[in-house]
This record gives C-alpha cells, structure tokens and sequence, in this order.
C-alpha cells in the first residue's frame, strides 16, 4: 500500500513543472494548458521558495536588481561634422516583473530601449561641437542630464515598468 501510495505520488510531481528563484530574481508564470481552461501570464510571479504548475506551464526569470547595460558607440558625428566615439553605460531596474512579460516580452530591453538609447546619445551630440564634446566635462554632464530627462520620458510614455538608476555617457575618444 505505501509503495502504491508513494508511486502515485511519484507521478503526480513528475507531471509538473516546478519554479523557484534565486535571491533577487522572480519567475513570472506562462500558462499553456493543452485541453481544458486558458493560457496566459499568471498575474503573480514566483518571488520566493518553491511554486509547482502544470507540465505545460513555462516559467520567465526576470532579474529585479539593478542591471548595467552599456554601449560602444563608434562614428558619432558631432555638430561640427568630427566623428566621435563614446562608451554609455545605463542602470536599470524592473520595478514590475509581470507588467513587463506581459506587455514587453523577455527581450524588453534589446526590443524597446536599445536602439532608442543610441538615437538620444547621437541626437545630444549632434548638438554640441568636437572640442567641446571631448573636453569639457560641463558638456558631457548637459549631455548626460539631457539624455537622462528624455529617456525617462520616453519610459514613462510607454509605460516600461523599468527605472532608470544610472545613466552616464563616457568621455569622448
């Protein structure tokens, strides 16, 4: 009778998928039921210990701390007409795990902010002249606060759970 019991067992939790994030991480729940009910995000994400769902269900670890995200940008024309290369680097933070699967996907970064990134640096260099760019710090620092209050615009227009921690704009080679 044990031996049934525990064979049962067995095979009710091999039929399941089981979910359990590492410290600072949360694993928003993908629900793809094969015959009866509906798919869909769960609207609670899998913050700690251990969750099981169905065998069909698919788990999306999402990292909650903050994240550095840098970029090389070669060839940057400045006003004057002098290419420039910067190195930006941009800390961010998702404050809404589920709110960001569902509405933006795994890939919400490289698919919404990327490439949007690049076109305010190069637009706020554009603005400015080689000499001033490359040596003035007073520059970079307009530049950094210009870049700054337009990608948290941009953010806040699209409605990105996301928050900008850090953002700076290297020195010009």
């Amino acid at each position: 009778m044990k031996v049934l019991v525990a064979l049962m067992l067995a095979a009710t939790l091999a039929g399941c998928s089981n979910f359990s994030p590492d410290a600072g991480h949360e694993i928003v729940l993908v629900k793809k039921p094969w015959f009866f009910g509906h798919g869909g995000i769960d609207d609670t994400p899998v913050k700690a210990g251990r969750s099981f769902g169905a065998i069909t269900t698919d788990g999306i670890d999402v990292y909650m701390q903050p994240q550095k995200f840098e970029t090389q940008m070669p060839d940057t024309m400045t006003s004057d007409g002098v290419p420039i290369e910067f190195h930006a680097v941009m800390v961010l933070q998702v404050t809404d795990s589920v709110s960001l699967i569902k509405n933006f996907g795994p890939d919400w970064y490289r698919n919404n902010l990327e490439e949007q990134f690049k076109t305010m640096v190069r637009q706020a260099v554009r603005r400015r002249g080689m000499n001033e760019t490359a040596i003035s710090t007073t520059a970079l620092d307009a530049i950094d606060t210009e870049i700054r209050e337009t990608l948290e615009a941009f953010m806040k227009e699209k409605t990105l759970p996301v928050r900008l921690v850090t953002m700076t704009v290297g020195r010009a080679n």
